[in-house]
């Protein structure tokens, strides 16, 4: 391992430690324990309230839900700054979701919600009387469409909290307090909700919510507030939309409209915290290349341990010519005597280096290569029409990707028909991807969870992380071999480019499909974006798999077992 490397790797231990400090001294005020009583049936919830004061003496309860494929993660940031202001906070996962063993159907999302409520609504009174503080229900996307039944099914709810707000009936008995935030930039289906949830709730008809704003309601107790420069996610996160909920608390109690607040200092807790989710996957970096250093020396016949040189993917006429046919000299006009990897590319040096290759690249130039992915992409669309026997797997949306991953990889590899040499060979790349998984899953996860997002796969989910990743190997397999084997000195930000080209094209054949086909993939459809980040996010872990190993079937593995963690925490247990 490189002293830069390891330098690098001392800097970010040194900041983490020093943000963990700072984090822990933030949150030093707030005090936070799971509640519940299985055995009375009743739901898990993540209680965070202030520090040093009893629940009783607090002046309102607020329970948070998430959005469909999200966690009580997601809520984490937002029920810290709530606590701060003396609510008694509780965030719950729906089933199917994070750490929740049940399936998923709406019925038990509101099943779920409802006895959340009553808990609530319950908790610290005496005799079976109401609990003297009023509850309030935050709902984000389709959490808040739960708020909203719940609301109609329990008329002692003090308020409710609408987050971009899936679109849902609102006709309660009563009229309930209701603040609808979305943003600017929000999804146009949840535009179009948030003005017929208002219609609903005051009779009155809005235009079409494409500028910022904001609606009061004379006549009711209803608001709806469209925030400048935010999207579907960014209402968890925003100052303006942490102000409108700290004003509408305020009406239920006085106590949290006295409360202060700053924007600066909220903004800054939440970079901290981004900060440190970023250094954690950057120290995976050189974490992985002291582990490749270790694993891909091999012992030698003396007892002293020589290194391995990375593996060659390209052809072994590649690898020989014109340079290994004994015209090499004089073709680069080295002097007698002299290395002739000094004179050579980093990358021919590679190549000629390089042991026997695992794969042929021959049979890329049959074919223009975004062209293999386009057909790949449209004969998986086409085939999950018919049927997806990744149904089994039960997730929802998830099950759809792995088979058309699937279907697109084999279609791939049998358009390029790559030869498989000496594959024995590699079981050390391999052994060194697989350990490089495991420090991101084990590692990094559990402490994102923390932080923003759930990453942590419970042992109700564990079972589907080997299909899922047995499935998407072959595209992986193709897109590895295509991208490290087919292109050979194609510079980084063309590779970066043409690996982009790639994924618009998959998202354009997963697009087609819903709107054309009617396949009915719409959870896909709306976090595709966010897919597509992930996926770039993972393409550049696999490539540092690549640099450090040389081989395609050890980033191939990565990406898979990578791409099958993710699809298995994140997508919804039907």
């Amino acid at each position: 391992m490189s002293r830069a490397n390891l330098i690098f790797l001392a800097a970010c231990g040194l900041v983490l430690l020093l943000l963990h400090q700072v984090i822990a001294w933030q949150n030093r005020d707030l005090a936070v324990e799971v509640r519940a009583e299985p055995g009375n049936g009743e739901v898990a919830l993540l209680n965070i309230r202030p520090a040093g004061r009893s629940p009783q003496s607090l002046p309102v309860k607020v329970l948070l839900i998430h959005g469909l494929s999200a966690s009580k993660s997601a809520m984490r940031q937002m029920a810290a700054e709530l606590a701060r202001w003396g609510a008694d906070c509780f965030l719950i996962d729906l089933p199917g979701h994070g750490a929740s063993p049940a399936r998923f159907s709406l019925r038990a999302s509101a099943t779920a919600t409802d006895r959340a409520v009553r808990q609530l609504l319950f908790r610290g009174s005496e005799g079976g009387a109401t609990s003297p503080q009023p509850v309030v229900v935050l709902g984000h996307s389709f959490g808040a469409r739960a708020a909203l039944g719940a609301a109609k099914n329990e008329p002692r709810i003090a308020a409710v909290i609408a987050l971009s707000p899936a679109t849902e009936s609102f006709t309660p008995e009563d009229p309930v307090p209701l603040l609808i935030l979305l943003g600017e930039f929000d999804f146009p289906f949840v535009r179009r909700g948030a003005a017929f949830l208002y219609e609903q709730a005051t009779g009155v008809r809005l235009p079409k919510l494409e500028e910022p704003g904001q609606w009061q309601s004379p006549r009711g107790p209803c608001r709806l507030v469209v925030l400048p420069w935010t999207d579907h996610t960014q209402t968890l996160f925003k100052a303006g939309s942490l102000r409108e909920i700290k004003m509408w608390l305020g009406a239920v109690s006085p106590e949290i409209g006295e409360a202060p607040f700053s924007p600066w200092a909220s903004w800054a807790r939440i970079q901290l915290r981004a900060i440190f989710c970023v250094l954690l996957f950057l120290s995976w970096i050189p974490l992985v290349a002291l582990l490749a250093r270790a694993i891909m020396a091999a012992p030698s016949g003396g007892g002293r341990r020589e290194s391995v040189r990375p593996y060659s993917d390209a052809t072994e006429d590649e690898t020989r010519s014109p340079l290994a046919r004994g015209d090499y000299r004089k073709t680069l006009g080295v002097p007698a005597g002299l290395s002739v990897t000094r004179f050579m590319p980093s990358r021919a040096k590679l190549a000629f280096r390089g042991s026997r290759p695992s794969l042929s690249s021959q049979p890329a130039a049959r074919f223009p290569l975004l062209r293999v992915y386009a057909f790949a992409a449209c004969v998986a669309a086409v085939f999950l029409l018919l049927t997806n026997p990744w149904k089994r797997l039960e997730l929802m949306g998830g099950d759809y990707l792995t088979g058309f991953l699937c279907v697109a990889g084999v279609a791939g590899l049998a358009m390029l028909r790559p030869a498989w040499k000496d594959a024995g060979a590699y079981w050390r790349a391999l052994l060194c991807s697989l350990l490089a998984w495991l420090i991101l899953a084990a590692g990094c996860a559990p402490r994102v969870t923390a932080e923003f997002v759930h990453l942590d796969l419970n042992a109700a989910r564990f079972w589907r992380l080997p299909w899922i990743a047995l499935s998407v190997l072959p595209f992986f397999l193709f897109d590895e071999y295509v991208c490290r084997a087919s292109l050979p000195g194609l510079g980084g930000a063309r590779l970066m480019l043409f690996h982009l080209s790639t994924r618009l094209i998959l998202a354009i054949v997963v697009l087609l499909g819903f709107f054309v086909l009617r396949n009915g993939q719409f959870l896909v459809v709306l976090i595709l974006p966010g897919l597509l980040l992930t996926g770039l996010l993972c393409w550049g872990l696999t490539a540092w798999i690549h640099r450090k190993t040389g081989s395609v079937a050890a980033s191939a593995l990565f990406a898979s077992l990578a791409t099958a963690w993710f699809f298995s925490v994140f997508f919804a247990q039907l």
